[in-house]
């Protein structure tokens, strides 16, 4: 699904709170279109009321994106649940500064889904699992400096 499908599909449920998509899709064939970041920050500007999305997203495609305000000064709260999947990432410290940007209060990217049959049979599970990892080692960084007083 690419962002523009993605947005399509979404675009008519502003009240949308839960959606799940995918966990796990076959990322080897460039035939293969996954959302990027730009269509995640679309989907969030369509369905601000979202606290749980399971999607994959090719999290390296980040032409135009601003690392200090991917969203412009757009960022949603309500997020608590976030799962990626086995979603293509190349710089980890990237990707977390994309997502604490965009959801402050996400305390984690959720990665039980890595502990599926289905993502077992992944030839890549162990690099990507710790890339993801250490996204999450950032965003609690992040939010440790955050929390700091005088950093708000």
């Amino acid at each position: 699904m690419s962002d523009k499908e993605l947005c399509h599909l979404t675009g008519a449920w502003p009240k949308l709170q839960i959606l799940i998509i995918s966990c796990c899709v076959s990322v080897e064939s460039d035939t293969t279109a996954v959302p990027t970041f730009h269509g995640l920050i679309r989907l969030l500007r369509l369905c601000p009321a979202l606290i749980s999305l399971a999607l994959v997203i090719d999290t390296t495609k980040l032409d135009g994106i601003d690392l200090k305000s991917p969203g412009g000064e757009y960022f949603t709260k309500n997020l608590k649940d976030l799962i990626l999947g086995n979603s293509v990432i190349d710089s980890p410290l990237n990707v977390a500064l994309i997502l604490s940007s965009l959801f402050p209060d996400l305390e984690q990217v959720n990665l039980d889904c890595w502990n599926t049959v289905l993502m077992d049979s992944l030839p890549q599970k162990k690099p990507a699992m710790e890339q993801w990892a250490s996204v999450n080692s950032f965003l609690r960084g992040f939010r440790i400096v955050r929390e700091l007083p005088g950093t708000s």
